[in-house]
């Protein structure tokens, strides 16, 4: 009977062992996901307070204009080049309670004190930068000046061979030419479905 009891025991610790054993491998698993959660955080970009000296730093010459048309061909595979970051900026129009949910506005899009290009409507533009920090804006290309002095800035610490995702919303009521200029982060699970419901933007330039 001692026999059978100090067998159970020694069961009994092995299982034991085994337990902590597994409750350290699930505690390592997630002490892994915090960590890959707070890269992608780092990563990604944030939002810049709107001055003089952070515009400048990300916007290009607002006395450049741009043409817009969509391009309808099939979105090519996102991927960002050896060693660099690609950036898509999105545009997708609308808002909750504002009378023009549909509106085609366009929307420069500028970094570290450069355009890029502009989106218009339900579009995409993307770019491709070297690894680490960039200042990005977007700014509402509009005859109306209540529109035209809409900004947004984000700064990108962007990582090499990773492709980053940012959707714009211009909103706007026809009534009285008042906007809003939204501007955050996605994380698409299919880019390649996500992006095939927008249009490339093709542009040119006009002064």
């Amino acid at each position: 009977l001692q026999l059978k009891n100090a067998a159970a025991a020694e069961i009994n610790v092995e299982t034991a062992t085994q337990s902590v054993e597994t409750a350290e491998i699930k505690l390592k698993a997630a002490e892994q996901d915090v960590e890959d959660a707070e890269q992608s955080v780092e990563a990604s970009s944030r939002s810049v307070e709107v001055s003089a000296q952070n515009i400048e730093a990300a916007c290009g010459d607002f006395h450049v204009n741009f043409r817009v048309k969509a391009h309808s061909t099939p979105a090519a595979a996102p991927f960002a080049e050896n060693e660099k970051a690609r950036i898509y900026v999105i545009e997708e129009p609308g808002g909750v309670g504002y009378q023009a949910t549909n509106i085609e506005a366009t929307i420069r899009v500028g970094m570290d004190g450069h355009w890029m290009g502009a989106d218009k409507g339900n579009s995409y533009l993307f770019f491709s930068v070297e690894p680490g920090e960039h200042h990005l804006c977007v700014n509402w290309q509009s005859v109306y000046a209540s529109l035209n002095h809409l900004i947004r800035l984000a700064d990108v610490n962007a990582q090499p061979n990773r492709v980053y995702y940012l959707l714009v919303r211009p909103m706007t009521d026809y009534y009285d030419n008042y906007g809003r200029l939204l501007l955050e982060n996605i994380y698409p699970d299919n880019p390649q479905l996500m992006l095939d419901e927008f249009s490339q933007a093709q542009l040119s330039l006009h002064k």
